[in-house]
C-alpha cells in the first residue's frame, strides 16, 4: 500500500527529505539484521526504483528553487536515494508568507503541471495506500499553495485517504500575519483531508532543548526530531490490540499497520480530525548506547505525557490522573487557581512500539475507558502495532499518535490573536489585494471556532 507524499514550500521540502531519509536508514538497518520483510515492506511503500535506484514516492513543490536545491543536493551527497526529476515543481520568487498569494495566484498557476506529477507518482504504486501532504501553515507557499493542492487532491482522488502534516507556528510568532494564514489553511484542508496532524515549532524546540541537550537549536535539528517520530508510525508493524483491518482479512501481519487503516481507525467521526504526534524516549545520539529502558517506564511516562497533553515527559504534573474531577481548564487551556486538572480526553490512540521484548510490554495503561471521550469510536479507541526492529538505534521506542483534546491550547491561540487583528482590520489589505472577500476571513474563523467548540465538548 504506496504512500505518495507533496513537499510543500520551505518547510515542507525539508521534512520531506528528513523523513525519506529516517525511513530508509530504518529499513536498511533492519536489512543488516536480518529482517528482510521489514526493509521490503518500508521501501515498497515510500520508494520506487527508477534505472535502479530508489526515488521516493513524491513531489516536490516550492516558489522559490533554493530549498529544493539544498534537497536534491543532500541527497546526491548521501547516495541512498534520488529524486525523481520530473516530479520537481519551482519557480523563482516565493509567496511573500501570504496564504492569499499562496492560493489565489500560484494555486491557479502550479495546479496542472503539480497534478499530473502526481498522476505519475501515483500510476507507479501497485496499491495506493493514500497521500501524505508535508506543509506549514505559517508561510505561503506551504500554506496557500498547500490548501489548493489538498483540496485538489480530494477532488482527483476522492476515495485515497489523505493527511497533512502541518507545522504549527512559534506561539511567539515567526510571521506577522502567521495567524491569518493558520486559519484560513485550517478552514480549507479541514474538509479535503481524512486527517490534519498538528506538529507544534514550541513542542519540538523544547524536546531540542531540554532533552537532547541542544543550545542553539536549529530547524535541521527539529525537523530531524519530526521525521523520526512520524517515521516511527509510518513504518511496518503487526498489529496486536484493536486491529482496525481485521475485517479484511489476508495479507502479511506486519502489514496490517498502514496508512489507510490507521487513518479510518484515528478519525472515526468527520468532524473530529486533528491529530497531535508524542514520542519517548529522546536521547543524544552520545548517550544511546549507554542508556536502557523499561517498556513499564516508558509506557508509563508516555501515558502521563498524554493525560496532561504534555510535549515531553520532563516537568510533567505527576499529580494528575484519570481519575481527576473537575470543572477542567478554561478556555484558554489555562486552569483557574482552585481548580484540579481535567485530564486530556482522547477519541482515539495509535501506539507504535519498536525494540527489544516488545511483545512483553503492557499497554493497559491506554485500555482505561476513563481516558476516552463518550464520542469515542464503538469497539476499540486503541490500536497497538509492535515490531523487534530497533528504531534509530533506541533499545526501545515508542510512538502515539492521538486524536485529543491536546489540540484545544494551540488552535484556540491562533484564533484569539487572528481575531484581534481581523477587528482591528490589520494586514487585511495584503490579502484583498489577492482577491480574497471579507467572507473568506469570516468563514475561516467560524471554521476554527467550531472544531475548537466540539474539542473543548469531549
Amino acid at each position: 500500500m504506496a504512500v505518495v507524499s507533496l513537499q510543500l514550500g520551505q518547510c515542507g521540502n525539508q521534512i520531506g527529505h528528513h523523513l525519506y531519509t529516517a525511513i530508509l536508514q530504518d529499513a536498511l538497518a533492519a536489512k543488516k539484521h536480518g529482517q528482510e520483510s521489514y526493509c521490503e515492506l518500508s521501501t515498497e511503500r515510500f520508494f520506487s526504483r527508477m534505472k535502479g535506484s530508489l526515488c521516493p514516492r513524491t513531489v516536490l513543490v516550492d516558489m522559490e528553487n533554493k530549498v529544493i536545491q539544498q534537497s536534491l543536493e543532500q541527497s546526491k551527497a548521501a547516495k541512498l536515494w534520488s529524486y525523481d526529476d520530473e516530479c520537481i515543481y519551482s519557480r523563482r520568487l516565493g509567496s511573500g508568507n501570504n496564504w492569499g498569494n499562496g492560493y489565489c495566484h500560484y494555486g491557479s498557476v502550479v495546479m496542472d503541471d503539480v497534478m499530473g506529477m502526481v498522476r505519475r507518482q501515483v500510476e507507479r504504486c501497485d496499491h495506493l495506500g493514500g497521500f501524505l501532504v508535508l506543509m506549514s501553515v505559517a508561510g505561503g507557499t506551504g500554506s496557500g499553495v498547500g490548501s489548493r493542492l489538498t483540496e485538489l487532491l480530494r477532488d482527483e482522488y476522492p476515495h485515497a485517504f489523505s493527511m497533512n502534516q502541518v507545522v504549527w507556528p512559534y506561539m511567539s510568532g515567526e510571521v506577522i500575519v502567521q495567524d491569518f494564514n493558520t486559519l484560513l489553511t485550517l478552514s480549507h484542508i479541514y474538509d479535503a483531508s481524512d486527517a490534519v496532524l498538528i506538529v507544534q515549532n514550541d513542542s519540538v524546540h523544547k524536546i531540542c532543548s531540554h532533552l537532547l541537550g541542544m543550545k542553539n537549536v536549529s530547524f535541521d535539528a527539529m525537523n530531524g526530531v519530526i521525521c523520526r517520530s512520524l517515521a516511527s508510525m509510518l513504518q511496518p508493524g503487526a498489529v496486536s490490540d484493536g486491529d482496525p483491518a481485521a475485517t479484511r482479512g489476508g495479507g502479511r501481519a506486519e502489514d496490517r499497520f498502514h496508512f489507510g487503516d490507521l487513518l479510518s481507525h484515528l478519525v472515526p467521526h468527520p468532524h473530529y480530525r486533528l491529530l497531535t504526534l508524542s514520542s519517548i524516549p529522546h536521547t543524544a545520539a552520545g548517550s544511546q548506547a549507554f542508556t536502557r529502558y523499561l517498556w513499564s517506564g516508558l509506557l508509563k511516562h508516555l501515558h502521563q505525557m498524554l493525560i496532561t497533553a504534555a510535549p515531553t515527559d520532563q516537568g510533567m504534573d505527576w499529580t494528575t490522573s484519570v481519575a481527576t474531577t473537575g470543572q477542567g481548564p478554561d478556555v484558554a487551556g489555562k486552569r483557574p487557581q482552585g481548580r484540579r486538572r481535567q485530564t486530556n480526553k482522547s477519541i482515539s490512540l495509535a501506539l507504535a512500539l519498536r525494540g527489544t521484548e516488545v511483545e512483553t510490554a503492557d499497554v493497559s495503561l491506554f485500555k482505561n475507558p476513563a481516558l476516552y471521550s463518550d464520542s469515542a469510536a464503538a469497539g476499540s479507541p486503541l490500536v497497538v502495532a509492535r515490531d523487534s526492529h530497533k528504531f534509530c538505534s533506541y533499545d526501545k521506542s515508542i510512538s502515539l499518535l492521538s486524536n485529543s483534546q491536546a489540540v484545544i491550547e494551540p488552535l484556540n491561540l491562533v484564533c484569539q490573536r487572528g481575531w484581534s487583528k481581523h477587528t482591528a482590520k490589520s494586514y487585511l489589505h495584503q490579502y484583498t489585494k489577492y482577491g480574497l472577500e471579507e467572507s473568506e476571513f469570516s468563514d475561516a474563523f467560524l471554521k476554527a471556532e467550531h472544531v475548537l467548540s466540539l474539542y473543548q465538548s469531549l
